[in-house]
């Protein structure tokens, strides 16, 4: 549990693939529109949270935890290159 975990896939219009690391309060979120992003120093008790709690909302948590917090850094990864759209997870309607 202290590695990188792959957050259950629950249901979110916004977010596609989501890492999460309790050890280093980093996070790593690909959203639908293919950007990705860094998120460092996120409450490591949070993220403990996240992952014991399969039912909790991604888009509540991310803007409590994430948005919200002014400890959080953030960087952009940039954009998801157009051809790898067909692995995401969810397909474009």
């Amino acid at each position: 549990m202290l590695s990188n975990q792959l957050i259950a896939l629950r249901s979110s219009d916004a977010v596609d693939v989501m890492f999460a690391n309790p050890l280093t309060g980093v996070v790593e979120i690909l959203f639908q529109t293919g950007h990705a992003y860094t998120y460092k120093n996120v409450s490591r008790r949070a993220i403990v949270n996240l992952i014991l709690n399969p039912n909790m909302s991604l888009g509540l948590w991310i803007n409590e935890s994430l948005v919200r917090s002014q400890r959080v850094e953030y960087k952009s990864q940039g954009k998801l290159n157009p051809e790898l759209s067909a692995f995401s997870c969810y397909q474009a309607a």
